[in-house]
């Protein structure tokens, strides 16, 4: 671990007091311990990212409430003519039956609908490495799961 934070602090150009980094804990006893080597570990990006949707079709922005209150949503633009203005109409007809923000949503607290990651002030993220499975066991879940697709068919 302590050639690890050297590495972190020196790619980040940091002082090695004013990182922490997260101890690990596994059982040294034990001969079938993994260790993960440090080329593996990638650094994580400073602020979460969030990647955009993989939308297929091109999008359009329309505003289903007023100038002064503007409720934006997406639809396709690959729709007839026709087809985006019965779409538009019924989303406007019916934007009550929306929330549009977690305040319109009675009983239920944001706690309970937010994905939080716990995550400690002052520590340092790392992407961790990609489970890796031997030949045998790939073998056999490869062949589980063309049965359970010949099941399904």
């Amino acid at each position: 671990m302590e050639r690890l934070r050297a590495y972190v602090l020196e790619k980040r150009g940091l002082n090695r007091d004013s990182v922490g980094v997260a101890d690990s804990i596994f059982d040294e006893e034990s001969d079938k311990v993994d260790r993960i080597a440090i080329t593996y570990l990638e650094l994580a990006h400073d602020k979460m990212e969030y990647p955009k949707a993989n939308v297929h079709d091109p999008l359009c922005e329309i505003n289903l409430g007023t100038e002064a209150n503007p409720i934006p949503t997406y639809i396709s633009t690959l729709l007839k003519t026709k087809e985006k203005l019965q779409l538009c109409e019924l989303l406007v007809e019916l934007r009550d039956c929306f929330a549009w923000s977690y305040d319109e949503i009675p009983g239920l607290e944001r706690r309970f609908v937010e994905n939080r990651l716990p995550i400690k002030e002052g520590f340092r993220s790392y992407k961790q490495p990609p489970r890796r499975m031997t030949n045998e066991v790939t073998l056999k879940v490869r062949k589980k799961m063309s049965d359970s697709c010949r099941l399904n068919s």
